[in-house]
């Protein structure tokens, strides 16, 4: 067996070991960088891990000590409502027909009580008396149309405001007009408010019936209070005014 013994730059006089030493170190460099940045994003893990995990633990103590959630015997977290907390005020209304109630943090304790004097109330109106016709009188036949005299009403137009828009109600049929088309028409009323993207279509506050066995039409509005308003004008060349 033989053994080689090399002596670098001797013939040439160049050292060629330095030279790959230097050349691979060169290289080595960028190995080294990738293993930094390496374990750069293994340390910007581990740190991402442990925070995540502080904030876990953060809510889970912060649930548990507020009482929104309870440990069972096994282990297991069980969600809790805030309307069960014991700590937490509540009020309670002894008839919520009335009155519901609902309390803050700075609500006083004890038992309060509420006179109601009246309860707020819609607008309503009705006809008179019986519109069927009878004895001459009435504008509604037996058909239930509308008739004005012998002629049956093909083009009625008036306008209803419920304290709030104006509604055109408008209705033309040539066999008729009946007293449920016009009770469908207002109940369907609809009126667009607002432009743009703002614009929005708004329902008639009014609903209407007719009851045919006494021959009674009625309006009632759909909200109370002081606002709550029924306003009807006939609109002029039509028999809006004749029915109203």
């Amino acid at each position: 067996m033989y053994n080689t013994m090399r002596i670098t730059g001797l013939a040439s006089g160049i050292d060629t070991e330095e030279m790959i030493q230097q050349l691979m170190q060169v290289e080595r460099i960028k190995v080294d960088r990738v293993e930094q940045d390496k374990q750069t994003s293994v340390w910007r893990q581990e740190a991402y891990n442990s925070l995540n995990k502080d904030f876990a633990n953060f809510i889970l103590n912060t649930r548990k000590m507020f009482g929104l959630t309870s440990v069972t015997w096994t282990g297991n977290l069980i969600p809790n409502s805030y309307q069960n907390l014991n700590w937490v005020k509540k009020a309670t209304s002894s008839d919520e027909t009335i009155a519901t109630v609902s309390s803050t943090g700075k609500a006083m304790d004890g038992n309060y009580k509420v006179k109601v004097r009246q309860l707020a109330e819609g607008v309503s109106l009705a006809s008179g008396s019986d519109i069927r016709i009878k004895d001459r009188e009435g504008i509604i036949n037996e058909d239930g149309k509308i008739v004005d005299g012998n002629d049956v009403v093909k083009d009625l137009k008036f306008i209803i405001n419920d304290g709030k828009y104006d509604f055109k109600i408008e209705l033309s049929n040539e066999d008729g007009i009946t007293i449920n088309e016009v009770v469908k028409k207002i109940n369907s009323a609809k009126v667009t408010v607002g432009e743009g993207e703002n614009a929005k279509e708004v329902s008639l506050g009014v609903r209407a019936s007719y009851d045919a066995g006494i021959g009674r039409f009625f309006l009632q509005t759909t909200e109370t209070g002081i606002n709550a308003k029924i306003q009807i004008t006939a609109t002029d060349s039509s028999d809006g005014e004749k029915f109203i």
